[in-house]
């Protein structure tokens, strides 16, 4: 009888462990979600909630970095080697670009930055390029550049530097009086125009002026006797160059007496004086008020 019961406690046994095999096999499996790994123990708990197992964070992306196709430019040579302020000077070399790039922004130039062609003499821009290609390049020297180097940038690549020399133009800041009659003592403030006159010059619209004194900074003149309305400027011996022109109004002066001093209407009058212009052209006469 023990043997007999002994049986049935083994049937049922497999019985049990065949039905919880066959019912774990049964199970659908779990698909993971992003973040997370899903698995599913044997438990034989009420409870069959899948177990979580964290996961590490994504890795940072690194940021984009600009990598330009474009080849470093370089100059071999530049003529003339000095010159004054305004004057053109020829930039020879190479992958300087077909054309200047004034500015890029995205979408032409990828993660906001700024592409752009320039030419710098001693660090000061160009603001004149007449001539742009992609082995030649005319410039002008730019107001306030002073000598060192000159270099070409093209897409944020700089180019090798050349030494160039500025040279100092004369240049007139102020003339005091701006106005006057001939005979007129005017003072001439400015730079450059050399220690000593030498064979420089002043001139009142294209009439040469006595020098009373004359150095770098300040030039003392007379307003010549035959001069006009226009442009004062200095000639600088020491560089051969000019200055800018600064207007200087030439006041009419009478001298008198008049000859004749009275007469009926139709009387010719001689006026003597200075400041009348070497021609009429709009200029006037008035008796009293009323047009000669």
């Amino acid at each position: 009888m023990r043997l007999y019961h002994n049986k049935i406690l083994f049937v049922l046994t497999c019985f049990v462990m065949v039905f919880f095999y066959v019912s774990s096999c049964s199970k659908s499996p779990q698909i993971a979600s992003p973040g997370s790994i899903w698995g599913t123990t044997s438990s034989t708990t009420s409870s069959s909630s899948p177990t979580t197992f964290p996961t590490s964070s994504p890795l940072p992306v690194p940021s984009p970095t600009l990598i330009s196709l474009t080849s470093t430019p370089f100059i071999t040579a530049v003529a003339p080697t000095s010159a004054p302020e305004g004057s053109s000077v020829s930039l020879t070399g190479g992958n300087f670009g077909s054309v200047q790039i004034v500015t890029q922004v995205p979408p032409q130039v990828p993660y906001g930055e700024v592409s752009k062609s320039i030419v710098t003499f001693n660090g000061v821009v160009a603001t004149s390029i007449p001539l742009w290609s992609n082995t030649h390049l005319v410039v002008g020297v730019p107001v306030g550049a002073t000598s060192g180097n000159i270099v070409v940038t093209v897409n944020n690549g700089a180019s090798n530097g050349i030494l160039f020399t500025v040279i100092p133009s004369p240049k007139i800041f102020t003339l005091s009086p701006s106005s006057g009659v001939v005979g007129t003592s005017v003072t001439i403030s400015g730079k450059n125009f050399g220690a000593t006159q030498g064979s420089g010059n002043v001139s009142f619209n294209g009439r040469l002026a006595t020098v009373t004194s004359w150095n770098d900074t300040t030039i003392v003149v007379t307003v010549p006797g035959t001069a006009t309305t226009g442009e004062v400027k200095v000639f600088a011996a020491a560089n051969e160059l000019t200055s800018n022109g600064v207007i200087f109004e030439v006041i009419p002066y009478l001298a008198s007496p008049l000859v004749p001093a009275s007469g009926p209407v139709g009387t010719s009058v001689a006026i003597s004086g200075s400041g009348f212009g070497t021609t009429q052209g709009s200029s006037t006469v008035t008796f009293n008020g009323v047009a000669a």
